[in-house]
């Protein structure tokens, strides 16, 4: 139902805003650009305008970033280090790989709050906009 849609959209929307790209792993970002790289934007866009902002928000972010960093610290992180970076606990990474079974999103979102709320090893990297 879209009352009960509206409050978590303006959650994302207020996340994406506070995001400190000064804040992010550019090893994160280097893996978020893989991703996004897999991702057909044209296909996006014509299923939903929504997504499509929030993909578009997504490269913008990461080009912001890899732009800040030397080439030789943008290398995209492996699964192990994404973990490490972000602080996830074990206990968080086993609810996340059985999550994934389910199709529920609960464990990704830990590690996405993590980096929005600087919680776990995220850390300046002096990014300079």
């Amino acid at each position: 139902k879209w009352k009960r849609c509206q409050p978590l959209l303006r959650t994302i929307l207020h996340d994406m805003d506070a995001l400190d790209v000064t804040r992010v792993d550019p090893r994160i970002a280097a893996r978020s650009k893989q991703i996004l790289a897999g991702i057909d934007a044209q296909e996006v866009e014509q299923r939903s305008a929504a997504a499509f902002a929030f993909y578009e928000w997504g490269v913008k972010t990461v080009a912001t970033i890899e732009r800040a960093t030397p080439p030789d610290r943008f290398k995209p992180a492996s699964v192990r280090q994404q973990a490490r970076i972000l602080g996830v606990t074990p206990a968080e990474d086993a609810k996340y790989n059985s999550d994934s079974e389910t199709g529920s999103v609960s464990g990704a979102s830990v590690a996405s709050s993590k980096l929005r709320t600087g919680i776990g090893k995220t850390r300046s990297n002096n990014v300079k906009l």
